[in-house]
């Protein structure tokens, strides 16, 4: 999934590496994120692809939480996911 999601990048100057998602905030204009190592990035869309037990899913759950708390346990609650593989082999 993050070959799919780099690839599509034209700017690749854009993309960071080695750091987390310490924090972000949401507003009409798109989103602010705090990197663990401090750096403030402001952009239009957050991608949470941080794995099964994703940090931004919590913390977008925590932030919706007062609102929506039955979508804040949707998002804590994860996903389950059935995979389907067909493997050709050619003598």
């Amino acid at each position: 999934m993050l070959e799919l999601f780099y690839g599509g990048i034209r700017d690749k100057s854009k993309v960071r590496s080695r750091c987390g998602v310490q924090s972000f905030i949401e507003d009409e204009e798109g989103v602010t994120v705090t990197t663990t190592t401090g750096e403030q990035i402001r952009g239009s869309l957050l991608i949470g692809a941080d794995g099964v037990h994703s940090g931004v899913r919590n913390s977008m759950a925590d932030n919706i939480e007062g609102d929506d708390p039955d979508a804040a346990a949707n998002l804590r609650g994860g996903r389950a996911v059935q995979l389907r593989y067909r493997i050709s082999t050619a003598k």
